[in-house]
């Protein structure tokens, strides 16, 4: 995969979005402070936001109790009636 963060990536989408005074000032603060325009900061920050939020959606966290008390459940057979009924009953098709 082609990292498109450097100085060098192509820049062909637009985003535009409204922001309050109070949000704004902070951001250009920050952005000055990091020696970046506005827009380079909040993309910056926007992806590593994204990337930390996508990295963390495929992970389920727990404590040491709560998987092993999911563990143990695995061990556990599920009451399944329709089944047993379906096998206790006769044999619609036997093998020859």
């Amino acid at each position: 995969m082609m990292n498109m963060s450097g100085p060098l990536a192509a820049r062909s989408r637009r985003f535009e979005g409204r922001i309050d005074p109070e949000s704004d000032s902070l951001i250009a603060e920050a952005a000055t402070v990091t020696g970046q325009s506005k827009a380079a900061f909040m993309v910056a920050s926007a992806r590593q936001a994204a990337e930390r939020i996508l990295g963390r959606a495929d992970v389920t966290l727990m404590s040491a109790e709560q998987f092993d008390a999911l563990i143990a459940s695995l061990d556990q057979p599920d009451a399944l009636p329709l089944i047993e009924r379906a096998l206790a009953g006769p044999r619609k098709f036997l093998r020859q």
